[in-house]
């Protein structure tokens, strides 16, 4: 690890290999219900962690509106809200996320290396 700076093994790198049906995971489920997969493995293991240490993680969620539909993004957020960990999730689906704008909860958009809330929020309503 010290000579890659890096970290090379461990639940971050996502290289775990699941099976159904005694076939790999990756080559029966779609990409929609591969993703919700890891992304329950995430969370179960960041309750692990908090279990563990008494304290919640930080989860981030890459891209999650690109593979899932909107029920199971629903099913997601819905985890996370319950679980109360901090979360960052990336996408492009500001619809979505916007609607959980709150005070436990901000949407932040970034353009141009700029984070602005108010700007994102304010599109959406027009």
């Amino acid at each position: 690890d010290r000579r890659y700076c890096s970290t090379q093994l461990g639940p971050h790198r996502a290289d775990w290999q699941y099976q159904v049906n005694h076939k790999k995971a990756k080559d029966v489920l779609s990409r929609g219900q591969y993703k919700l997969l890891i992304c329950a493995q995430t969370l179960a293991l960041g309750v692990m962690l908090e279990q563990s240490v008494g304290s919640a993680p930080i989860v981030l969620l890459d891209d999650v509106c690109a593979e899932l539909d909107r029920a199971n993004r629903q099913l997601l957020v819905d985890c996370l809200l319950k679980l109360k960990f901090q979360v960052f999730i990336t996408g492009i689906c500001h619809d979505f996320l916007v609607k959980y704008q709150s005070s436990a909860c901000q949407v932040i958009k970034v353009s141009a290396g700029q984070a602005n809330i108010s700007a994102w929020c304010n599109e959406v309503e027009a």
